[in-house]
């Protein structure tokens, strides 16, 4: 089974290391029996083969989701106090850390610039309409973490 998945390329092997492990693999005897140790560890090592692949697919889906998605240079949202959301997750640590004129400078009875950057650049019309409404920057962070 290890060699097996060794040589199918899929077993979350950083790259580089295919060619060492795959020399290894090539020296084992395909008649060897290991003992009741041995078969143990190579148990374990192809359940860990199995987790690494599985949690590297799940790292792959996460990351290719809209909310975690870098946007392009000239899309990003730059607050007045210079700080940059690069994607839509980036929003709730920089509003939990700007302070309230800085909010303001960005949100108030004149406009929304988060609510517009989040209609523009993703398309996210009804987000963008929750975020809107809100006036809060509390209330926005809610908004914001039930949908990220």
């Amino acid at each position: 089974m290890i060699q097996e998945t060794a040589m199918s390329g899929k077993h979350g092997i950083p790259d580089g290391e295919d060619s060492r492990v795959k020399a290894i693999l090539d020296m084992m005897d395909p008649g060897y029996a290991p003992d009741p140790r041995q078969k143990n560890i190579v148990s374990k090592v192809e359940e860990a083969l199995q987790l690494s692949e599985h949690f590297m697919k799940l790292a792959a889906e996460k990351n290719n989701t809209w909310t975690t998605k870098d946007v392009d240079l000239d899309k990003r949202m730059v607050f007045r106090n210079q700080m940059v959301a690069k994607c839509f997750n980036d929003l709730i640590p920089i509003l939990e850390f700007i302070d309230p004129d800085t909010f303001n400078s960005h949100v108030n009875s004149m406009k929304n610039d988060i609510a517009d950057w989040i209609e523009a650049t993703f398309d996210k019309k009804e987000i963008s309409r929750k975020i809107r409404v809100s006036k809060d920057k509390d209330e926005m962070i809610s908004i914001l973490k039930s949908t990220a």
